[in-house]
């Protein structure tokens, strides 16, 4: 518990044991030849109080908040917490290594003092592979630790040219970084600021400023701040899961650059709290035979690999140690937070998170199996490839529509038409951001309610959100996306008749055909999302979404109802099934792919630009991407209409505005 003094025990060999047995055997022995004490003598002297420096740094020790682990190995909980670095010194499963050709043991089960003996070269090499640590390294941490208090180091440190000014610091020793980064080992820390030059001085006023360690920088916060959680004196710190980054609250962080961290730090979900022992640390310790005189070592704290797989070094190597004001008014301020229920920037943050996962994968592969690694590219590469000429790509007109073509020339002409039409394909675009928004709306708010609220608490979020996401943002989105689609098949007839393609001209063409195709998107989707929900049903849900996709081509090309439109794209996709859903994955797979692209680009170029700045334009990008897939949708219709010998021409538009020449 935090408040109790903890006092290190002495390197833990036999012949340390055997002495310390001697010695008080000799001391209990003359106590009772001697008596228990001489006539005369002084009473025992008092206790010794604790130094400001010890008191200071228990009055302020942190409570850790760490997220929960659903059973042993889970990875998405956290298994490890701030452990005294007794968990490898004295350990006969750790052995001390020179860098070097084949890494020479220097010593098995080093002490403290073998460390501080160590130079540069030299690292500590736990029992396991860091690249591919399994569930091994926390199973020997819970091995090594069980029955340990959970412990904190503090140190009390200024700087020469900043009078005034005292930090508390308060460093954690994790046993393995579990992140993308992943290595043995792991230190890291918060440090408290005061306006005083003394410990002393401190204990009479409180800290002005608090700093949480973050990867290569950190976030700050003044101590009356409203993002400070505290419990009394004590700090509250949200260990991110795997990389032990400290936060100042529950949520999911981004870091797009080397000071916040290049990946996303997950605080958030079910959590447990520990309030660690605290052992404070002196400036530097000269004597081998102190228990503290690993902090000394200057090697490193884990297996040594390259870049950033290597284990760290320790507190006194880094320049926080020396350089505690410096190091602090170089912090952020804040932190971007991913906020819930916006479908949209989730969908790329998932993508980032996801790409900086895979992308260290792929470093760690390239390490540990180069050759097989690149052979497996370079396979990918050429199936790409070849996939790619199995179709022809030209010619591309999108006109006649009803005619045969490609799977490539029907992506093509929609490409072309995009740019043949740019202007009017933005603004048929622009019509499926309201649809958008109310879907993101939707599902904040329907997150916030009672029975998803209680799937969020219980730990269910991505069951909560999935049912939400089903219901409310697949409604809203089909909307807009089959308002978008018949726009853009109003702009093919236009175009096919040689008649002006414009905005006003577009909504004029579709306006007959609105009520089918809300009718018919009511229906499709209705029914898709009651099949999703009971699971079993999704692959019905999936079949007959591909059947039905053509209805708002037939709806506003043929003039039929909203069961009409449903009927007549169903016997379209007769026996062409697979070609149909092979088109429509394609299309789906360019906008997905360039949107979520665009925006990862947004994300990591612009890492100044707020979140919600980047999560409007990342829904502008998706929204001005979806005629492109309307677009090929069109083009499909007429390729199965022509398959299934219709090849006549669709009859031109009622003409509002002249001809086109």
């Amino acid at each position: 518990m935090a408040g109790h003094s903890y006092h290190p025990a002495v390197t833990r060999r036999p012949s340390s044991r055997l002495l310390s047995t001697l010695v008080g055997v000799i001391i209990v022995a003359g106590g009772a030849v001697g008596g228990m004490a001489l006539p005369g003598a002084a009473p025992a002297a008092a206790q010794e109080e604790p130094s400001a420096e010890q008191q200071l740094a228990e009055r302020y020790a942190p409570v850790m908040v760490l997220k929960a682990q659903s059973e042993e190995c889970d990875p998405d909980g956290e298994p490890y917490a701030p452990a005294a670095v007794d968990v490898v010194l004295d350990n006969p499963q750790v052995v001390l290594r020179q860098v070097g050709p084949g890494a020479p043991v220097v010593s098995v089960a080093p002490s403290a003092q073998d460390v501080s003996d160590a130079g540069e070269g030299l690292y500590l090499d736990f029992p396991g592979d860091a690249l591919r640590p399994g569930c091994l390294y926390e199973q020997d941490y819970r091995r090594y630790s069980a029955g340990e208090p959970f412990v904190v180091y503090a140190h009390v440190a200024g700087e020469d040219h900043e009078p005034g000014r005292l930090a508390l610091q308060y460093w954690f020793f994790w046993y393995y970084n579990d992140w993308v980064n992943k290595h043995e080992g792991d230190w890291e820390g918060i440090q408290l600021v005061f306006e005083a030059d003394t410990a002393a001085e401190a204990l009479s006023s409180e800290p002005v400023s608090v700093s949480y360690a973050q990867h290569e920088g950190g976030e700050r916060a003044r101590w009356d701040s409203a993002k400070l959680q505290r419990r009394g004196d004590h700090p509250v710190v949200y260990s991110s899961v795997g990389s032990h980054a400290s936060y100042f609250g529950s949520a999911l962080y981004l870091g797009r650059r080397g000071s916040e961290g290049f990946g996303c730090d997950d605080t958030d979900g079910p959590s447990h709290t520990i309030v660690p022992s605290v052992i404070l640390l002196p400036d530097a310790v000269d004597d081998p035979s102190d228990p503290l005189a690993w902090l000394s070592f200057s090697g490193g704290w884990g297996e040594r690999r390259s870049g950033p797989f290597s284990g760290p070094t320790g507190p006194a190597q880094k320049d926080r140690w020396s350089e505690p004001l410096t190091w602090q008014d170089g912090l952020r301020d804040d932190s971007v937070t991913v906020p819930a229920g916006d479908q949209v920037g989730d969908d790329v943050v998932s993508l980032f998170c996801g790409a900086v996962e895979r992308g260290s994968s792929l470093l760690i592969d390239l390490q540990t199996s180069p050759l097989k690694t690149i052979a497996i590219l370079a396979v990918l590469a050429l199936a790409t490839v070849w996939l790619a000429r199995r179709t022809v790509w030209s010619p591309v007109e999108p006109s006649p529509i009803r005619t045969r073509r490609s799977l490539g020339q029907i992506i093509a002409g929609a490409l072309l038409l995009y740019r043949r039409y740019p202007g009017p394909m933005l603004v048929a675009g622009l019509l499926y951001l309201p649809f958008g928004a109310v879907g993101a709306l939707l599902h904040a708010g329907l997150t916030a309610l009672g029975p998803v609220a209680a799937f969020r608490e219980a730990g269910h979020d991505e069951t909560g959100a999935a049912l939400v996401g089903v219901g409310a943002g697949a409604l809203a989105s089909g909307l807009g996306f089959s308002l978008v689609a018949a726009v853009v098949a109003a702009m093919l007839v236009r175009h096919e008749n040689r008649q002006v393609v414009a905005a006003r001209s577009l909504m004029a063409t579709v306006g007959p055909a609105l009520r089918p195709v809300a009718w018919s998107a009511m229906i499709l989707l209705t029914v898709a999302v009651l099949l999703t929900v009971t699971i079993v049903g999704i692959p019905i849900a999936i079949y007959l979404v591909v059947r039905w996709a053509l209805f708002p081509q037939v709806a506003v090309l043929e003039g039929r109802s909203g069961l009409g439109s449903l009927g007549r794209s169903y016997r379209l996709a007769s026996g062409q099934w697979w070609r149909t859903a092979m088109a429509m994955a394609s299309l789906y797979g360019i906008v997905v792919v360039v949107g979520l692209g665009l925006g990862l680009v947004v994300l990591v170029v612009a890492a100044a630009v707020p979140l919600w700045a980047f999560n409007v334009v990342t829904a502008v990008v998706f929204a001005l991407l979806t005629p492109v897939a309307a677009a090929g949708l069109t083009l499909l219709y007429g390729d199965l209409v022509s398959r299934h010998g219709g090849d006549e021409p669709v009859p031109a538009a009622p003409e509002v505005l002249p001809t086109a020449r």
